[in-house]
């Protein structure tokens, strides 16, 4: 590709992304996320990964809310053509507005941030940290986000990242993820920690491109999933 060529499209993608902004979910965005997550959770369903059209639920974005650990990947002042559907191909960003799918009401993507783990998880995130020679730990704080003692917890834990199904192949999972270890590392969090399928290779992908190392595996309803970190 020629250099003017190369510098169109990384001035084409630099406008994309600008075009989107990560911040905290407020009350408006709940009915979009909720949505999100059905959009996301049939198409992985259909897929035959682990979210359903029954997880994430509405009640978990709900209890991020009302925690305050929901963020989410808003368009910002991009005009969009709501009624074309179909994902635009990656170096196409910026070229034409209305060639950009909306996710419901604005919304490309949500992930939660905190320092709770359910039982599995937790289980295996106990179990690495009082290996041998581990280093001491902080107390677990459940809202890293809100909360000033969260400072003193070392480590921030992932949930439901997520960008709506019209929106992927852009890179914006990037973005997002980006966005979440920002206010990890705002709140005093030394490291991300994450699970995922071993079998979704998208992710994964996307862990390990970011810096992401497997540090332990652990079963969820017979499914194996891998515990994932990276320092900040």
């Amino acid at each position: 590709m020629p250099e003017t060529a190369k510098m169109t499209e990384k001035t084409m993608e630099r406008k994309f992304f600008s075009s989107y902004i990560f911040a905290e979910a407020n009350k408006d965005d709940l009915p979009h996320i909720i949505s999100l997550y059905r959009a996301a959770g049939t198409l992985s369903a259909e897929q035959g990964m682990t979210w359903s059209e029954n997880y994430p639920s509405s009640s978990d974005a709900c209890k991020d809310f009302s925690e305050r650990s929901l963020f989410v990947l808003r368009a910002n002042g991009l005009k969009i053509n709501s009624a074309q559907s179909g994902s635009p191909e990656r170096g196409a960003c910026g070229a034409a507005e209305n060639r950009f799918v909306s996710a419901a009401g604005g919304i490309a993507g949500c992930v939660t941030v905190n320092g709770e783990q359910d039982e599995e998880a937790a289980a295996a995130f106990r179990a690495l940290t009082s290996a041998p020679n581990a280093a001491k730990r902080g107390p677990a704080d459940k809202t890293p986000g809100t909360n000033p003692s969260a400072a003193q917890s070392p480590a921030a834990f992932l949930h439901r990242l997520c960008i709506h199904p019209q929106m992927r192949g852009m890179g914006l999972s990037k973005h997002l993820l980006s966005g979440a270890e920002s206010v990890a590392a705002a709140h005093g969090a030394t490291r991300c920690v994450l699970d995922v399928y071993e079998k979704n290779t998208a992710a994964l992908a996307l862990y390990k491109g970011a810096g992401y190392e497997t540090v332990s595996e652990f079963y969820r309803g017979g499914v194996l999933y891998l515990l994932m970190q990276k320092s900040l």
